[in-house]
């Protein structure tokens, strides 16, 4: 189909709705009912794809009776012009009759059976009924319904002013040029007691279904603005709701991992998630939300279908899918799309295997995240009965191979750790030496709430959910170094001062600031603070902690640069008090409970204390005006896990500074001669629970990675910063 066909059918369907609303067999009693709802076993006939022009197609044919009434329905292909053919409709009832039809320009069509009474629905004039001496049967209550949006005829009329309508009656359907004797499509007879054919099977599955990192990213991906692959209204949202609405089964392989989970809770949507899951329409798990599904295996033709759960598809042979089509910006080419997508659907239900269509895949991409696509493409189906969506039910035959779901708590260690897979070496020695380093440092390390989050942040950068991240995630894998040594602490607190310890594998020494309360690891390139622990009668705290640790690449790829390490990434935030230049590499000394870093000419330093429960940070740089520290605040990431948490953040202003605190758990408090700016990731919650608006400014907060707070301060001349962690 061409596009100057579909943008002449475009700008025509104002003219095609004021023709239908003004033509006079469009009428409905609703008293008598004569259009009910058509079920699959009123399909008599699905009609192979065989004119050049979709609007003269006949694809499915129904009969049914409803009460007295018999009725009619045809489906087309396209039916946006009711005047671009003549449709003669043969109906034997009775022996005898005749084999010809005669036309409106009185030309002649032999048909296959020998009819008694002839239904013709001209490209204009009266639709009537007539019989073998071509004569208008009367009194018939003749309703018809010429229905564009679903690309349907439906006739009905009073079967009491014929003879009965029975079994044994059969018919058979010509389609001709206006005028005209030609037959553009005919079907073969059909029985009125005919079985219905094979319906056509559709599955509905996706994968990378969500991200959810930052605030931002998760309404993107909820109810986006101007995403997806058509920059327009895309989101999760749209085909749940649009799933929800006409009950359509939908596999979602990666919905319930934890991460994913945390941010739909943050949103307030897990009820609708919960509610879907009940009534079958998600596929998934979240009574725990870190269980495991399994990846299903779809075999199809000796094709393996692999949708698995780990962000991605591996070894996945994809089907033609109808949604693909390069740069649909508009209604025309969206009209398009859903014809690709009813030839294919016709196409696969004469199909002899009549293997299940797949429509889905990497939701990111999907065209099925945009609610005006959704809903059309949903609407069809729905209105169309010789199509059936599978439910894990229906699916069962085609699965060969589907592992039981189980439950794994996230901090069990054990578990974690038994699953661990390293990959293979895809990149240069160095990179697997390390990882196999903390692989095994990571074997050693006793099970605790931070040793399970090494074992996480290891098991994210190694397999980061999307391939481009990969070679990405490598040059972080040494960090987990920072905080097995805090597992380590956790389980034997005690004091420490120390800058003789490679904790990150790359060949230099950092330092480690603890006493028996509070871990830190102090980083001598770039002068600041990674990770900071605390630990007391609750168990442990994280308190800072860079943005890798939840997210990687945070600024566009293009500003990437593999070859620099940690700092390939320039968008990340490696820890607090970062150095304007990360690359300055700083001599340090030792005191009791005191660190002191200084750069070679003395013109910076750096001095990082811990007592009691206070860490003390005394900074001096000579003309720094320009400079602006920053704090990144990570309280307990691990809460995420639990309903309603991100309401247990709060961020509060006081006269002494800024105090970031979990109710009921830990708190932090900033101090400082200098003015403090805080960001919290969940200053705009209530904005983020409502679709995108482009032109709202959502702050620097909604796009930090969950749970973090940024704390800010311009620098003059150096800087003293207290961090004072209450229980």
């Amino acid at each position: 189909m061409n596009v100057s066909y579909l943008f002449q059918k475009f700008l025509s369907i104002l003219a095609i709705s004021t023709y239908l609303v003004g033509c006079h067999p469009v009428q409905h009693d609703s008293s008598i009912k004569p259009f009910a709802i058509w079920n699959y076993s009123d399909v008599r006939l699905l009609d192979p794809i065989d004119t050049d022009n979709p609007e003269q197609d006949l694809i499915a044919f129904y009969t049914k009776i409803e009460n007295q009434y018999f009725q009619i329905r045809m489906d087309f292909l396209i039916f946006d012009f009711p005047s671009i053919r003549d449709i003669y409709i043969p109906i034997d009832t009775n022996p005898g009759g005749l084999d010809q039809i005669k036309t409106k320009n009185n030309g002649i069509i032999n048909v296959d059976i020998n009819w008694d009474y002839l239904l013709i629905i001209p490209a204009a004039g009266k639709i009537e009924i007539v019989n073998s001496f071509y004569s208008t049967v009367k009194g018939l209550e003749l309703f018809v319904l010429l229905d564009p949006k679903q690309d349907k005829i439906i006739l009905s009329f009073n079967q009491n002013k014929l003879p009965e309508i029975s079994n044994l009656t059969k018919l058979q359907v010509f389609l001709t040029l206006p005028d005209q004797v030609s037959v553009i499509d005919q079907t073969k007879p059909i029985s009125n007691d005919a079985p219905s054919p094979s319906r056509v099977k559709i599955l509905f599955a996706f994968w990378n279904s969500f991200h959810s990192s930052t605030p931002a990213e998760t309404l993107r991906s909820w109810a986006g603005a101007h995403s997806g692959p058509m920059s327009s209204r895309h989101g999760l949202k749209y085909l749940l709701e649009a799933a929800d609405n006409y009950k359509f089964p939908l596999f979602m392989t990666d919905l319930s991992n934890s991460e994913t989970m945390s941010a739909l809770d943050y949103i307030g949507v897990i009820p609708l998630i919960r509610y879907l899951e009940v009534n079958n329409v998600l596929l998934l798990d979240i009574d725990n939300k870190d269980s495991i599904i399994n990846p299903y295996f779809i075999y199809s033709n000796d094709n393996v279908y692999i949708i698995g759960n780990n962000g991605y598809a591996n070894n996945y042979n994809e089907l033609q899918n109808c949604m693909s089509f390069p740069t649909p910006f508009d209604k025309v080419f969206i009209s398009e799309l859903l014809l690709n997508c009813k030839v294919q659907l016709v196409s696969q239900g004469l199909s002899p295997s009549n293997t299940p269509i797949f429509f889905g895949g990497d939701f990111q991409a999907s065209m099925l995240g945009d609610p005006s696509i959704i809903n059309e493409l949903f609407s069809y189906i729905y209105n169309h009965p010789w199509i059936q969506v599978l439910s894990i039910y229906d699916f069962q035959p085609y699965i060969k191979n589907v592992v039981s779901i189980q439950h794994y708590p996230s901090n069990n260690y054990v578990y974690l750790i038994d699953k661990l897979q390293l990959p293979s070496d895809q990149y240069s020695s160095k990179y697997s030496q390390t990882k196999h380093d903390v692989y095994s440092d990571l074997m050693d390390t006793p099970e605790n709430q931070i040793s399970s989050l090494a074992v996480q942040v290891f098991k994210y950068l190694i397999n980061p959910g999307s391939p481009e991240l990969i070679s990405l995630g490598a040059n972080y894998i040494g960090q987990v170094g920072h905080i097995i040594e805090a597992a380590k602490w956790f389980e034997n607190p005690f004091s420490i001062t120390t800058c003789n310890i490679d904790l990150d594998y790359d060949g230099e020494y950092e330092c480690i600031l603890a006493n028996d309360n509070i871990f830190m690891t102090i980083e001598p390139t770039g002068g600041y603070i990674p990770f900071i622990f605390t630990r007391d009668i609750n168990g442990a705290h994280q308190i800072v902690g860079p943005t890798w640790e939840f997210m990687l690449g945070l600024s566009d790829p293009s500003a990437w640069d593999l070859t620099h390490g940690i700092m390939s990434d320039p968008g990340q935030i490696l820890g607090a008090f970062v150095d304007s230049d990360i690359n300055n590499k700083h001599n340090f000394y030792l005191f009791d409970k005191s660190i002191i870093i200084y750069n070679e000419v003395m013109t910076m330093r750096k001095s990082f204390s811990i007592i009691d429960n206070s860490i003390l940070v005394r900074v001096q740089i000579p003309d720094s005006s320009g400079l602006t520290p920053r704090i990144p605040l990570v309280l307990d990431p691990w809460t995420l896990e639990t309903s309603g948490w991100a309401n247990n953040y709060i961020n509060t202003i006081t006269s002494e500074g800024i105090l970031w605190e979990i109710k009921s758990a830990v708190s932090v408090q900033i101090r400082s001669m200098n003015q403090l700016y805080i960001y919290p990731f969940n200053d705009t919650k209530a904005e983020i629970a409502i679709p995108e608006d482009p032109n709202f400014d959502y702050g620097r907060g909604a796009y930090l990675p969950f749970p973090m707070a940024l704390v800010e301060f311009h620098s003059n001349e150096g800087y003293d910063v207290d961090i004072i962690i209450n229980p």
